[in-house]
């Protein structure tokens, strides 16, 4: 029922046999996880202006998703609870498109998640994700913000030797402020990520679209404004073997 620019589509579920599949649209590209990695190596960071281009996007995508009504118009509650550079794909054309609402949580369906059961991807979890809480639209713009941070940073936002060490910083939200690891990122941009990034729900954004909004205001301040062509260039850069050292 997801019909966004910014989504994976999905063509069609079956079974063959005794083994489901989806049919999904095909991205020519690279999840988010493996351009950081491949910006690393070619020594080509992801631009400020790339990082906030794609966050909006994302962002774009999740309001969509948590506005979200069903055919008989009720709300339907999705939450995708595994916002991850993995799960953010970008074409060569410099498409972003968001994908795996795999454990999406519709609020209409019957089967809630385990108390204390851990989904999603630790380092990107929400300080209540991460202690077995009620997660709601709010847990994802978290997750986006430690996203964000790593787009402007290069490194991630919670890392540590064991999950333990890292379950910790997620639940305690030690949070360091980009511009203290990227001279580049501006006071706005701090601002929107450690919005974000708030312990309490309650202090965050409360609607993707609102954080979508305040990044958008920052992005249309440069000039130009990044494009998807800007990002495809930055696909193309990434895409070059590396070379070797003789």
């Amino acid at each position: 029922q997801l019909n966004h620019n910014n989504i994976i589509h999905i063509y069609d579920l079956g079974k063959i046999q005794s083994s489901y599949y989806i049919a999904m649209e095909y991205v020519d590209g690279y999840d988010l996880k493996n351009i950081l990695r491949r910006a690393h190596e070619h020594d080509q960071p992801m631009t400020i202006e790339l990082a906030l281009f794609v966050a909006s996007k994302v962002a774009s995508a999740l309001d969509y998703a948590h506005r979200k009504r069903d055919f008989e118009d009720r709300e339907m509650g999705l939450v995708h609870r595994d916002i991850s550079p993995q799960n953010v794909l970008i074409s060569q054309e410099g498409d972003i498109k968001l994908c795996d609402f795999g454990i999406a949580k519709a609020a209409s369906k019957a089967s809630h998640t385990q108390a204390g059961a851990l989904k999603g991807k630790l380092q990107y979890m929400s300080p209540e994700q991460a202690w077995g809480r009620h997660v709601d639209r709010r847990s994802d713009i978290f997750a986006l913000g430690t996203v964000l941070f790593e787009m402007l940073t290069g490194r991630k936002l919670f890392a540590g030797d064991n999950e333990m060490s890292i379950l910790d910083q997620v639940r305690e939200a030690a949070v360091q402020v980009p511009s203290q690891l990227n001279e580049e990122v501006t006071p706005e941009i701090d601002a929107v990520v450690l919005k974000a990034l708030q312990k309490e729900s309650e202090s965050r954004y409360q609607t993707a679209g609102e954080m979508a909004r305040e990044i958008d205001e920052i992005l249309y301040s440069f000039k130009p404004t990044p494009t998807s062509a800007d990002l495809a260039i930055f696909m193309h850069r990434i895409s070059a073997p590396v070379p070797v050292a003789p």
